[in-house]
């Protein structure tokens, strides 16, 4: 009878559940929900949900933005000084405080027209906000 080195395949195996079982727990601590907010996180579960409430809507991170200004130059000369993707959105955001509504849809559909005439595909986000605020996003997301 031949004695075997029974640490070989064993250890791997051990080894490889102990992964498993440490990928699985990292996903479960991700998942909100009733069992997650029992845990320490329950604050930053929190602040995450009251941010993402209070938020401007979900524009990807930018590639640019512009802000138009007394001392910027205008959109279309902006527009032709960036590397422009085929597959970027020009996303305006326009923000109001609720009185003004009107005034920012105007604003931003005047931006967004300005923008159009480069060939850009352009999405507006009108939102109401703490004050009024205009400016563009160059990113690839795609419209939701």
């Amino acid at each position: 009878m031949t004695v075997r080195d029974a640490s070989g395949w064993q250890l791997i195996l051990a080894d490889l559940a102990m992964i498993l079982f440490l990928v699985a727990i990292a996903a479960l601590a991700e998942q909100p929900g009733d069992k997650g907010a029992k845990r320490d996180n329950v604050g930053d579960l929190r602040r995450a949900e009251e941010s993402a409430s209070n938020s401007v809507a979900a524009i990807d991170p930018a590639q640019a933005l512009y802000r138009p200004g007394r001392d910027i130059p205008p959109i279309e000369q902006w527009i032709d000084s960036q590397a422009i993707d085929p597959r970027a959105t020009l996303s305006v955001i326009a923000l109001h405080r609720g009185e003004d509504r009107q005034e920012a849809w105007q604003r931003a559909q005047a931006l967004a027209d300005r923008a159009r005439s480069r060939g850009l595909d352009v999405r507006i986000v009108l939102q109401e906000g703490r004050e009024s605020d205009l400016y563009a996003s160059l990113a690839f997301d795609t419209p939701r």
